[in-house]
């Protein structure tokens, strides 16, 4: 894993446990693969579709992540990917994830587990990028530079 990617996987770890009220150890210890620590944390396990839709969550945060940080013009690659690659991982993880969400049963959920879907389920409705599609080369990347032309209203 190239350190970009990884400190993205972190910082999406970090901001899943924020949302879920995870100790920021036990979720970065998780993101590393430290179960001990996560054990000494947390003794409830997660149902397995909850944890299938929370790394499918962790993914679509790092592909949101790489994509806004192309299209901000600081940097035109993130791990080796450019606009495009990431507009597609995301697409594609987008579909996957919201399959994973909608097949919870949150009835089914401990307390826990269904304070972090709701977590999920909002936070993947309120940062929906704005990526134009694939078959539209009319539309180019948003970028920050591009708030000078368009003053606030």
């Amino acid at each position: 894993m190239s350190s970009a990617r990884g400190a993205l996987r972190l910082v999406a770890a970090a901001l899943i446990g924020f949302a879920v009220g995870v100790p920021a150890r036990v979720a970065l210890a998780d993101a590393v693969g430290n179960a001990p620590a996560r054990a000494a944390g947390k003794s409830q396990s997660v149902s397995p579709p909850l944890a299938a839709a929370e790394a499918l969550y962790a993914d679509w945060l790092d592909a949101l992540s790489g994509l806004s940080t192309v299209d901000s013009g600081l940097t035109r690659q993130v791990d080796g990917r450019d606009h495009k690659a990431w507009a597609e991982r995301l697409r594609n993880v987008s579909t996957r994830l919201d399959a994973a969400l909608a097949s919870v049963d949150p009835a089914t959920l401990s307390a826990e587990d269904d304070r972090a879907l709701r977590a999920m389920r909002k936070g993947r409705t309120e940062n929906v990028p704005d990526v134009p599609p694939p078959s539209d080369p009319k539309t180019p990347p948003i970028r920050c530079a591009d708030a000078r032309a368009h003053p606030p209203i």
